[in-house]
């Protein structure tokens, strides 16, 4: 397993990966915590965005 990964970049790209280090906190980041404010508003608020799911077998027609 050792021989396979260990020149897994062959080529010197590390700054793509500085890069990507440095973009995750200020655009992934936000975008999960404003999600999870938001589903604990919407809990605190009883709002089901969902709606109403019947659950349904792989052997049963789709009603449409």
């Amino acid at each position: 397993m050792e021989v396979l990964t260990y020149n897994q970049y062959k080529q010197k790209r590390y700054s793509r990966l500085v890069l990507v280090a440095i973009l995750e906190p200020l655009i992934f980041h936000p975008f999960v915590v404003w999600s999870a404010i938001r589903g604990n508003f919407d809990l605190l608020r009883k709002h089901n965005g969902w709606g109403e799911m019947t659950r349904q077998g792989f052997a049963t027609e789709k009603k449409i």
